[in-house]
């Protein structure tokens, strides 16, 4: 655990966070810090601007104004203007989505391919390490490893 000046330094400091949407404040002023070894929340209701603090940390949005922090390996850094590629990439945050639909055409398999889309639209298909990662999907997803079949048409499969 790192210290400064017998304070524990922040993993994730928000600092007077402003996002709008057209004139819509979503998030105005906010600020927080999560600390190591301790839970951090962010509650409200609905419309509160919970998702949109999210959005920021992970590069979906880009703030207003304010400055978003990471501390790791001995260092800081700021990824309130980053792109989210390389907030996924450098500072390892990244964010998913509670809609999941399937691509109703493609199959179990053809489905989960295609969320490894961030890999493949960065012109990686052809570099040996995803490429393996590809196949090691594909084996795994075989009939003889898994049950079911990851081979049918993505209707046919519970939602």
């Amino acid at each position: 655990m790192q210290q400064t000046a017998g304070w524990q330094v922040p993993l994730l400091e928000v600092a007077h966070l402003t996002m709008h949407f057209g004139g819509i404040a979503a998030v105005e002023d906010l600020s927080f810090a999560a600390y190591p070894r301790e839970v951090t929340a962010i509650i409200g209701p609905n419309g509160a601007g919970k998702t949109t603090v999210f959005n920021c940390l992970t590069g979906f949005c880009r703030p207003r104004s304010g400055r978003i922090s990471l501390q790791g390996a001995g260092t800081a850094m700021r990824i309130d203007r980053l792109a989210a590629d390389r907030i996924a990439r450098r500072a390892r945050v990244a964010r998913t989505f509670q809609n999941i639909r399937l691509f109703a055409g493609m199959t179990c398999l053809e489905n989960l391919l295609v969320a490894q889309h961030h890999r493949l639209s960065a012109g990686h298909l052809f570099r040996p390490a995803i490429r393996a990662a590809d196949i090691a999907l594909r084996d795994a997803a075989s009939p003889g490893n898994r049950p079911g079949n990851v081979y049918a048409p993505a209707p046919a499969l519970p939602r």
